[in-house]
């Protein structure tokens, strides 16, 4: 036969494995929806900086192709006279 005591102490040992439960449950919770927040924010950055990165590769790549793109023909006429004449 169980004495009171032991049956309180059942009691609680089954009420702290409850609390324990829970506890677990509800940082697990937090934690996976911190790292969702964290993880959504991570690839917004991420694509922020390749398109980013994309842009200027493509600039670099147009001037390479074109170094003189923003000058107009008859400027470079002009520039390519001077050359040849100096």
């Amino acid at each position: 036969m169980i004495t009171y005591w032991a049956r309180f102490r059942i009691h609680l040992l089954r009420k702290y494995n409850e609390q324990a439960a829970v506890i677990e449950i509800v940082s697990i919770w937090k934690k996976r929806k911190e790292f969702l927040e964290y993880k959504t924010s991570q690839l917004a950055v991420l694509k922020l900086q390749n398109l980013c990165r994309k842009r200027l590769a493509i600039d670099l790549f147009r001037k390479l192709l074109d170094p003189y793109g923003a000058i107009s023909f008859k400027d470079l006429e002009l520039f390519y006279k001077g050359e040849t004449n100096a």
